[in-house]
C-alpha cells in the first residue's frame, strides 16, 4: 500500500526488533512516514478503507497538522500506527533504510542503529531497554556503536544503565509506600515479571562489555 503511492516510511518498533531476532510476541505496528500533502493522505485513506480497515480522514489529517500520528485497529487486533516524522531520528530513520520481501511484499525497516536509539531515547520503558540490550547482543559484531553513540549522544551501555537506574530508584521508592499510589511517570506497580527483566538486563549488559 506504502510502497503503491511511493510514500517514503519505515517500519520501527518491536516489529522491526522481531525481524532483526529478538523473540518477542507483538501486536502493535509502528510506522514512520514522510510529512505528507492532504492529497496523498487522502489516497491513503482510500486504500486502507479498500483493505478494509477504518480510518477517518479528519484523523489522518488532524494529526498531520499537529505533527502527531493516527491508529489504524485491524480485524484480527493488530493496532497500526502510523507517525509523521518530527525529529531528527525520525529523519535519519527514514533516510537510512533496510528493505526486505515478506511473502512477495517489500517491507521497509528503519536501520538497527536508529530502532535501538528510538528504544533507549524515546520509549524507555523497561521492555524497551530489554529489545535495546538484545539487539546489542544478538547483532553484537556488526553494530555500529560509534553511529548509535552519536544518536543517543552519548555511549550506549551509559545511557541503559542511567535510565535502569531511574527505573530501579522508582520501584524502590514505590514498594518503600504503605499503599501504591498513581505517579504519572510510573506505568506499573513492581512485579516479579519487572525485577526478573531488570536481572536479564544486568546480565545482557554484562555480556556486551565483556
Amino acid at each position: 500500500m506504502l510502497n503503491e503511492l511511493g510514500v517514503s516510511y519505515a517500519v520501527v518498533g518491536g516489529v522491526a526488533c522481531v525481524l532483526y531476532g529478538v523473540r518477542r510476541l507483538t501486536t502493535d505496528i509502528d510506522v514512520i512516514l514522510e510529512k505528507l500533502s492532504e492529497e496523498t493522505i487522502e489516497l491513503l485513506v482510500k486504500y486502507l478503507k479498500r483493505e478494509g480497515y477504518k480510518l477517518p480522514l479528519y484523523e489522518a489529517l488532524s494529526a498531520l497538522r499537529d505533527e502527531g500520528h493516527f491508529t489504524v485497529i485491524t480485524e484480527d487486533g493488530f493496532r497500526i500506527d502510523f507517525k509523521y516524522a518530527r525529529t531528527s531520528l525520525d529523519y535519519e530513520s527514514l533516510e537510512r533504510t533496510v528493505q526486505l520481501e515478506i511473502h512477495g511484499v517489500r517491507v521497509i525497516l528503519t536501520r538497527l542503529e536508529e530502532n535501538i536509539a528510538a528504544k533507549i531515547m524515546v520509549l524507555e520503558s523497561l521492555k524497551d531497554l530489554e529489545d535495546a540490550v538484545e539487539l546489542m547482543l544478538i547483532h553484537y559484531d556488526t553494530i555500529d556503536r560509534k553511529r548509535l553513540a552519536r544518536l543517543l549522544g552519548k555511549d550506549p551501555i551509559n545511557a541503559i544503565k542511567e535510565l535502569m537506574i531511574g527505573i530501579e530508584t522508582e520501584f524502590k521508592d514505590i514498594m518503600s509506600q504503605e499503599f501504591i499510589l498513581y505517579l504519572p511517570m510510573v506505568k506499573s506497580k513492581p512485579s516479579q515479571d519487572s525485577q526478573l527483566l531488570q536481572r536479564q538486563l544486568h546480565l545482557g549488559l554484562q555480556h556486551i562489555e565483556t
